[in-house]
């Protein structure tokens, strides 16, 4: 129970070795103080025995009588703890009752019985035994923090992800890329329980069977809390207890081509001789967030960042107290925008444990800290979620039988800045990128400003501003679309090109006999020209053909001549003769093998085709 940890840390009963004690009964102080001293190394049974002696020789024994009540409460056994309190409440001095009804507040809050928290608040009058009134009124602040939240409560539905997903006993930390690839930690609780990285693919309606992420990453020791790239390229996570590793757990990359490749330690500025983990990648792939337990923190767990500057990463930096606590800070992400960070924080006003807050990077500091609200945050621990470009938020929880099981919600727009949806580039027919290592470029139409280079994937607000943009990635052809349009619909889709397409065919552009370029044809031949300048790797071939009337050599040379008229014409555009070659066919290939005299101009004909696309 998470409320062990909160007693453990905040409300110990400090131990009044040698001090004024509430009993004359020199038996009782023994039994009371060797109770105290096993209760502080967490042997709660025997303390409780003994304590229960203590009781025996004064059951008007103030500190035993609060001791015991708390030893119940750390052993999750609440009625107990309620029937001492019950049994001796006659007995105890205002004070020591009033300590009591704090500790049995702090459990129920911890709970999340927040309106039973209240009840023993209000129950509370005068001075409380070893606690000061500022920890009585933040624990106050804290449960009626949680009551308006749950009274505001955002409307969330819940899902846990269906088979074949959470078939292994924990399974944690998801990550999930531009085209849905999730990456999450499992682990095992028998064959040795280390910690290996898992993945599954979903196609917007199923998910597939999860599998190792690679042999080249996973091994007998653990590697676990990932964070992967948008476009899948690029993968940071936690490896513990490697040969070479700076400190205990560290921080590794690998490059995905065909398979990932080995493992890179990050240097000794991001990592630390202490426990490094939790990553996330900005959508640039260049700011890398991470949770550190090094020195130099604000408290034990502390959020810092390092940024890929002059092909190396720099020293890790402390994000500061805008984000960082005395407490414990952890589990950033950083989204889309590259400025919203979402974390999980002990040390701000939330419902208990560790909350999901929410903060902005603004010019040169971050913005104050938001809580998520309800039911976002609960009574639980929240850590290590991930959202997802069409607007899922991944987590873990666990389940009564202490399994861990992964789930999604649909995140709230309000909480996220509504213009930063996803731009996602998908090929016409097989909707997937097929294209390895795919350089993809965003720029504004009238001035070719380039916006983005090199994803699959893209935040519109990169876009605001600007009236329309156009997206080229080599082998597709350069499509132009107003932003207003991929506002209502991010999903914009590039038509490939393929060595051989044709890119302009025309028929009945020149006249019987002659290699003339009519003027309907040079407006063809202009459409095509911004195509080429748009779309500079492509060679194109020019090829010239005729009808089937007249000889062949006369048909070749006048095919031939057709394809140069054409090509020159390109060329005085501005095209490089590098990019452009031309040959005669002459009659060998008709569009119409029997042609009749009203289709002798369907076989006199130019075709510009991709020849080849240039490195």
């Amino acid at each position: 129970m998470r409320y062990s940890l909160v007693i453990t840390l905040l409300m110990l009963v400090i131990p009044s070795f040698g001090q004024s004690l509430h009993s004359r009964s020199k038996k009782a102080i023994d039994f009371y103080e060797q109770a105290a001293e096993l209760d502080q190394f967490g042997n709660y049974y025997d303390s409780e025995k003994l304590l229960l002696e203590a009781l025996k020789k004064d059951k008007s024994f103030d500190e035993a009588i609060v001791l015991l009540h708390q030893v119940y409460i750390k052993r999750g056994l609440f009625s107990s703890s309620e029937s001492i309190f019950t049994q001796s409440i006659s007995e105890l001095e205002p004070v020591f009752r009033n300590r009591i009804l704090l500790d049995q507040a702090y459990y129920l809050n911890a709970d999340g019985k927040y309106e039973y928290c209240r009840e023993k608040l209000m129950e509370i009058e005068g001075p409380i035994w070893q606690v000061g009134q500022p920890m009585f009124n933040s624990l106050k602040r804290a449960n009626d923090f949680a009551l308006a939240q749950i009274e505001n409560a955002l409307d969330i539905e819940f899902e846990q992800l269906p088979a074949p997903l959470n078939k292994f006993d924990l399974q944690y930390f998801p990550s999930i890329t531009f085209q849905n690839q999730l990456v999450f930690t499992v682990r095992q609780k028998v064959k040795g329980g280390d910690e290996n990285l898992f993945t599954a693919q979903f196609d917007g309606q199923y998910w597939s069977d999860p599998i190792q992420l690679s042999s080249n990453i996973n091994t007998g020791r653990n590697e676990g809390t990932a964070s992967i790239s948008g476009d899948g390229k690029t993968i940071v996570f936690t490896a513990c207890n490697r040969p070479k590793n700076v400190g205990s757990c560290d921080l590794y990359v690998s490059y995905k081509t065909e398979d990932w490749s080995g493992p890179e330690l990050l240097p000794d500025v991001v990592n630390s001789p202490e426990w490094d983990s939790q990553p996330s990648l900005s959508s640039d792939g260049r700011t890398l967030y991470f949770t550190s337990l090094r020195e130099g923190g604000l408290g034990k767990q502390d959020i810092w960042y390092s940024k890929y500057e002059e092909g190396t990463w720099q020293p890790a930096v402390n994000l500061g107290n805008k984000v960082n606590t005395n407490y414990d800070d952890a589990s950033p992400f950083i989204y889309y925008d590259d400025q919203t960070l979402i974390y999980a924080s002990k040390g701000r006003l939330g419902m208990g444990g560790f909350d999901l807050f929410k903060t902005e990077l603004l010019p040169e500091k971050w913005a104050e800290s938001e809580n998520l609200g309800y039911p976002i945050n609960n009574a639980l621990d929240q850590i290590g979620y991930s959202l997802s470009y069409d607007g899922w938020a991944y987590y873990s929880s666990s389940l009564s039988n202490g399994r861990l099981v992964l789930n999604r919600f649909r995140f709230p727009e309000n909480l996220i800045k509504p213009i930063v949806r996803s731009i996602r580039f998908t090929e016409v027919e097989s909707k997937v990128l097929k294209t390895k290592n795919l350089k993809l470029q965003v720029y504004n139409k009238e001035d070719e400003h380039f916006i983005l280079d090199n994803r699959y994937s893209m935040p519109l607000e990169k876009l605001s501003g600007l009236d329309s943009v156009s997206f080229k990635a080599k082998g597709y052809q350069v499509k132009t679309i107003s932003v207003s349009d991929i506002v209502t619909d991010p999903l914009v889709e590039l038509e490939p090109i393929e060595v051989g397409q044709v890119l302009l065919e025309t028929t009945g552009n020149f006249d019987f006999g002659s290699d003339i370029v009519k003027p309907e044809l040079t407006q063809e031949l202009d459409v095509l020209f911004s195509f080429l300048v748009a779309n500079p790797e492509l060679v194109v071939e020019v090829q010239g053909h005729t009808d089937l009337v007249g000889t062949t050599q006369f048909n070749y040379q006048l095919s031939l001549a057709r394809a140069q008229n054409v090509a020159d014409y390109l060329i005085e555009k501005g095209l490089t003769a590098d990019r452009i070659s031309y040959v005669g066919f002459g009659e060998t290939r008709p569009k119409v093998a029997n042609e009749k005299d009203t289709e002798l101009s369907v076989n006199r004909r130019v075709e510009v085709v991709v020849k080849s696309l240039k490195e």
